[in-house]
């Protein structure tokens, strides 16, 4: 719901921002913040230290490869996950990536298709690359810029 909706309804004055901390990511054999500068999973800081907590030295130094690897044209009907495996790599797909897009998408990163994520990204992906596109993103919206609450009781 948007915020004039709420507005129309009465309720813009109970609008909050979510409270500080990053989201983050438990399984089974590890948990970790997700990191703080990225845009719908993908890091675009590949040594910040919580990017290098999440993917490990190894998962981070192949992620930052990425602004090296020779842009290609992406396809709008791509999947993410093959396009960003293929860029960032496998750690950066499924720690980062994979959960954010399944609890926003409900579905696996690897069956979304790359301009159903968000409209665009394949053609940004094709001019600046994948991190730099979702730096740019990220600029345009900041995290948790979308994303606000409703103060008070609920009653059925």
């Amino acid at each position: 719901m948007s915020r004039r909706s709420c507005a129309s309804l009465g309720l813009g004055d109970r609008l909050v921002a979510p409270a500080g901390g990053p989201a983050w990511v438990v399984g089974p054999e590890r948990e970790y913040p997700m990191p703080a500068a990225g845009w719908l999973g993908i890091p675009t800081a590949s040594f910040a230290p919580d990017v290098v907590r999440a993917l490990g030295v190894k998962g981070a130094l192949r992620a930052a490869v990425e602004r090296w690897i020779p842009r290609e044209p992406v396809e709008p009907d791509a999947m993410l996950g093959e396009v960003a495996r293929r860029r960032l790599g496998d750690a950066a797909v499924d720690r980062l990536i994979a959960p954010v897009t399944r609890g926003i998408f409900s579905r696996p990163v690897d069956e979304l298709r790359v301009d159903a994520a968000a409209a665009g990204l394949a053609a940004e992906i094709s001019e600046l690359g994948l991190t730099r596109a979702a730096a740019r993103r990220r600029a345009k919206a900041p995290a948790g810029s979308a994303v606000l609450g409703l103060v008070g009781e609920w009653r059925d």
